[in-house]
């Protein structure tokens, strides 16, 4: 009998704490202030009514009630005002989101977009049409995706537009709802070939993707040919590598009607001789924008921005569209739904990120990422594991719902030094402006005057929020105020850096050439990376520079190839060359080089290739080599150096990821850092080493480094400001990863603020405050090696 009862008692405990799966996700979208009701599918409950409380915003109490069960349905029936809200089920320890906001109507605002990765990261056709309707009700204008083509196109004979993420499905999904995507692959498939991660055959990857074209073509808002091939994703190849492969996707998609924009670029960091061999490579010419992507802190992007802008200026493109197409802010890893004060700090700097890139002329904004989604350490999800809204989907609805079809006007000239930012968008008529502060707690209590009352302030979820003798309460961090535009237009600052920013006209769709250039290199000869080619020959001697010429088109292509070398004096026949590059083919040219020693300051050696026909130019490359003297030659040819005594143990502190070991040996061969991460853990280890009194960096120039890594990864020196969290990072790995020994110079000039540390106030480097270097590596396996021999400081 007691066993009985007690076997009863589990059952009963077990029914009570089902867990609760919403029936349809669409309905946690309401409209203010109307009766709605959310439900849910609950196994094996009884009919018992079930405790719920109503949350807002901070997480505070609104309500409490009883949900009604009738057929293992849950209804909560109420009515909710505008903003955001949770439901929390203490039975079941479990909460959802509510996102009250008015249903968005009209033409989207295209700047509004979201990366949604559904492909992959959400497996059932329900819950993905659920989340188009969604994303349809907020506003979004469009929803990036992603493709396997290997799976899609398994042999170079054979479709499967289904495979094994129902692609096809998702696709008719997306034109059922009128949401177009911006289409992303970044892989290719083995029978192609590769060159490291990219298609050797690029007259097949011009067929591949206009037949993908033409068959989802109809539902593209864009195309973008791989995804940050500046990192791992591109197999650390060089820009041109990208670019020929780029030119080819962009040539096949062009023979299709299908005239949705082209985008590259597709960055994952800012590398400038990554993105220089891409411009200098023609890839510009067939683009009709440029992306990249950004997971750093609000306060840091107009000076991201105006970095790509600038870059674009120089490069002669400096109207061609930026489009941001990743741009996020974590929560750690673990549970279905962020802890409150990291949800809040996601909402802020995901929608005030989209407020700076409007602000700096950016025409498209994709935030990161739609679904649930864990990566390493962190959750990226704006919807949490039930696929109920958190606080940062609420609160970009809210930014779309207030901003859009408005411009940016200026800022709002205030005296308060705890406003970061006070963004102006409006039309003739009316003004809202955007107000973010970085401060915290106690400081935000006191009212912030901006000079004139607010017509109605509204929170970061759109909820009303009320002010104090015409003054607004930050409490979000994060707030929007509506203004007259007349009331403020004394106080508007137009004259800012991002309206400097902004493009100057429209740019004409690329027409791309059928003609594409592409480096041949000898793997034997030099080691590829996103910085160039690193010559594996310290002397002097022979190289071949091999050059494919494609035709992609369906015309024979009677061509000239001129090459050029810089700096002036290698020795070598650089004559031009002709070629004849029937249709669909490819042909070689080749010129060999007879390099000089290396020069002893890491200059590069720059290649430039150019293609003539009738009509003109069909197409460029350009390219880097990269010589590697010896450390005593970079040494003695400095005015003053200092070697740091990276062997003394004691002036090193430990500083790894989480979930991870380090040990650091020191003695007279120098200084070795071994790590151990756990699987799935963010793999970085940077120790930071003390500088000694006596050596100032003001005037310094760089750093010379003798290091070898066992393993594959990145390896990279830190500079500190102060005691502060300042950091400023070279971008690509100094090293390859090979196991072998290499030397290398860093550049403090090079050198770029770390978007995972505090952003710099004044965004430059004070080489006087550095007394602590991180030296250390982002490593692509768990376990690792990085052995530093000598480090220099070069004046």
């Amino acid at each position: 009998m007691n066993t009985l009862l007690l076997l009863s008692a589990a059952l009963l405990a077990s029914s009570a704490d089902a867990p609760l799966t919403p029936v349809s996700a669409r309905a946690f979208h309401v409209l203010p202030d109307r009766p709605a009701v959310l439900e849910w599918r609950r196994e094996g409950a009884d009919a018992s009514p079930l405790d719920y409380v109503a949350r807002g915003y901070h997480g505070e109490e609104e309500a409490r009630g009883k949900a009604q069960i009738r057929a293992g349905v849950v209804r909560v029936e109420r009515s909710f005002p505008r903003g955001y809200h949770e439901i929390e089920f203490p039975a079941t320890s479990q909460r959802f989101g509510v996102l009250s906001l008015p249903r968005a109507e009209g033409p989207p605002d295209p700047f509004f977009a979201i990366d949604a990765a559904m492909s992959w990261l959400v497996d059932d056709d329900a819950t993905r049409d659920e989340l188009i309707a969604l994303a349809r009700s907020t506003g979004l204008s469009m929803i990036r995706e992603r493709v396997n083509w290997g799976a899609i196109q398994p042999a170079a004979d054979r479709w499967d537009w289904r495979a094994d993420r129902r692609y096809d499905e998702l696709r008719a999904s997306y034109r059922a709802a009128g949401v177009p995507i911006l289409e992303m692959a970044h892989d290719s498939p083995a029978w192609a070939g590769r060159v490291a991660k990219y298609p050797r055959d690029l007259v097949a990857t011009a067929d591949s993707w206009g037949a993908i074209a033409r068959r989802w073509g109809a539902g593209w808002g864009a195309v973008e040919p791989w995804n940050e091939p500046d990192i791992s994703f591109g197999g650390d190849m060089p820009g041109d590598q990208y670019s020929a492969y780029a030119k080819a996707v962009a040539h096949g998609v062009r023979r299709t009607p299908t005239r949705a924009p082209i985008v590259g670029g597709v960055m994952a960091h800012f590398e400038p001789e990554f993105m220089s061999a891409c411009a200098e490579s023609g890839l510009l010419d067939r683009l009709d924008a440029f992306s990249f992507h950004d997971y750093g802190p609000a306060t840091a992007f107009e000076g991201l921005i105006a970095r790509y802008r600038g870059w674009l200026r120089a490069a002669g493109k400096g109207d061609m569209p930026l489009w941001i197409t990743e741009c996020g802010w974590p929560w750690r890893k673990g549970p279905d739904r962020p802890p409150v004060d990291q949800d809040i700090a996601s909402a802020s700097q995901i929608v005030m990120k989209a407020v700076e890139a409007r602000a700096c002329g950016v025409e498209r904004y994709f935030s990161f990422v739609y679904p649930y989604y864990e990566e390493n350490s962190n959750n990226f999800g704006m919807m949490d594991r039930r696929a109920t809204p958190t606080r940062s989907m609420a609160a970009y609805a809210q930014a779309i719902r207030a901003l859009a079809g408005l411009r940016y006007l200026g800022d709002l000239r205030h005296d308060d030094p705890r406003v970061a930012r006070a963004r102006v968008f409006g039309d003739d008529a009316r003004a809202v402006v955007v107000v973010h502060s970085t401060t915290n707690g106690a400081e935000l209590e006191r009212p912030i005057d901006l000079g004139a009352p607010p017509l109605r302030v509204e929170g970061a979820d759109g909820r009303a929020t009320a002010t104090r003798d015409g003054r607004l309460v930050l409490t979000d961090g994060l707030a929007y105020a509506w203004f007259d535009r007349a009331t403020i237009a004394p106080r508007l600052d137009a004259d800012t850096r991002a309206m400097a920013l902004h493009p100057g006209r429209d740019v004409p769709k690329a027409e791309p050439s059928p003609v594409v250039l592409r480096h041949r290199f000898d793997p034997a000869v030099v080691i590829p990376g996103a910085g160039g080619y690193r010559l594996k020959k310290a002397g002097p001697g022979a190289t071949p520079i091999v050059v494919e010429v494609f035709n992609l088109g369906d015309s024979a292509e009677a061509l000239e190839l001129s090459i050029a070398v810089e700096p002036e004096g290698q020795a070598g026949d650089l004559t031009p060359l002709r070629v004849e590059a029937a249709p669909r083919s490819v042909v070689e040219a080749s010129w060999t080089l007879n390099l000089a020693e290396p020069p002893a300051d890491f200059a590069p050696i720059r290649i430039r290739l150019e293609a003539r026909g009738p009509a003109g130019v069909r197409d460029r490359l350009a390219f880097t080599l990269l010589g590697e003297p010896s450390l005593e030659a970079a040494v003695a040819r400095l005015p003053r150096h200092a070697r740091l005594p990276i062997d003394d143990r004691s002036r090193w502190t430990p500083n790894i990821g989480a979930g991870g070991e380090m040990t650091i040996e020191t003695g007279p061969d120098g200084w070795k850092l071994g790590v151990r991460h756990a699987p799935g853990a963010d793999r970085w280890a940077y120790p930071h080493f003390r500088l000694p009194d006596s050596v100032d960096l003001s005037e310094a120039r760089g750093l010379l480094i003798r290091a070898r890594c066992r393993q594959p990864a990145d390896a990279r020196v830190f500079l500190w400001e102060g005691d502060s969290d300042v950091g400023y990072i070279n971008g690509l790995s100094l090293i390859p990863a090979d196991g072998e020994w290499h030397v290398a110079r860093v550049d403090f000039d090079a050198l770029v603020p770390s978007g995972a540390n505090a952003p710099d106030p004044d965004g430059k480097l004070d080489r006087g405050s550095v007394r602590r270097i991180g030296l250390g590596l982002n490593s692509r396996t768990d376990s690792n090696e990085l052995e530093v021999s000598d480090l220099v400081v070069a004046w």
